[in-house]
């Protein structure tokens, strides 16, 4: 996707793995404004280069190690002294007035590697409320830093902004854990901690609490700020089509071809210039997605 964003050099081959046709990524990347699109890639590649010290052929003392280098790697953003292209791009290409802290990407960083290491540690969480802590500050992590990012100078203090990207990532981790677990089932655990013993019944009750989610986050975004939220609003329109619709998850490699996902970007990213919510993300109970 690199002759669509357009990223730098430094960045471009981690730009591209993310935002890869098929990725969560590759819809909301394509439609972003041309002015956060490079951004918004390489904080999707930011994610996904922690995440893949999660991959299942990875032993666990070499997942450990990674993840303990991303930990020091926060530190030094912190410090301002990043060594990654992609930290180091971003501590350059953000205005940290953007951010509730001058240090807050290396703060979000540290919130990322800390649930990917609570992942390492502990595969499966002990109930829903430690896996709604552990998509929060994953999923919910990099929405927060895409929404400040986004966000105009007057907005970026605004209440709304971490209700409704803690929801949105709430909504995407589970959208992913989905796929990701597509052959294997996912993990014992309901909101209600009843379990449903069918694995087609547990991934029904998952997908209710996508769409719950995200509810919520559209409640807590004002109409005012939905236009410079327009690439979120796409990322919640497409999770919201797989999870009410039980199409497959985002990592299908047939969906950024689909043309109705293709339709559903355009049609979110043009109401979400008006000032308007996606289709069907409108009157609907919504639920707390908090830790």
């Amino acid at each position: 996707m690199s002759e669509t964003i357009n990223a730098p050099t430094e960045v471009a081959d981690f730009v591209d793995r993310a935002t890869a046709p098929g990725s969560p990524a590759y819809l909301p990347t394509l439609f972003a404004p041309d002015e956060h699109r490079v951004r918004l890639g390489v904080a999707f590649a930011l994610r996904g280069e922690i995440g893949r010290s999660l991959v299942p052929d990875l032993a666990p003392e070499v997942a450990s190690t990674r993840l303990s280098w991303w930990g020091e790697e926060a530190g030094r953003v912190v410090a301002g002294a990043p060594r990654h292209p992609l930290t180091s791009y971003l501590a350059g290409a953000i205005d940290t007035s953007a951010l509730s802290d001058p240090r807050g990407l290396g703060v979000l960083i540290a919130e990322m590697v800390g649930a990917a290491q609570a992942t390492l540690s502990e595969p499966v969480p002990a109930n829903w409320s430690a896996l709604l802590h552990r998509m929060t500050h994953d999923w919910g992590a990099i929405c927060r830093l895409m929404s400040r990012l986004f966000a105009s100078p007057s907005e970026r203090e605004a209440t709304w902004i971490e209700p409704w990207a803690n929801a949105l990532g709430v909504a995407c981790a589970i959208d992913e854990a989905i796929a990701a677990t597509a052959d294997e089932g996912l993990p014992p655990l309901s909101p209600d901690d009843t379990v449903p013993s069918d694995s087609q019944a547990r991934v029904a009750t998952w997908r209710g609490h996508a769409v719950a989610s995200l509810h919520t986050a559209a409640t807590a975004i004002p109409a005012d700020a939905r236009p410079s939220q327009r690439p979120l609003l796409v990322l919640a329109s497409l999770v919201h089509r797989r999870s009410s619709s039980g199409k497959d998850g985002a990592s299908s490699p047939h969906l950024a071809r689909s043309l109705g996902e293709l339709w559903c970007a355009w049609r979110s990213a043009q109401r979400a210039a008006r000032g308007q919510l996606p289709t069907g993300l409108h009157g609907a109970p919504t639920v707390d997605s908090r830790p």
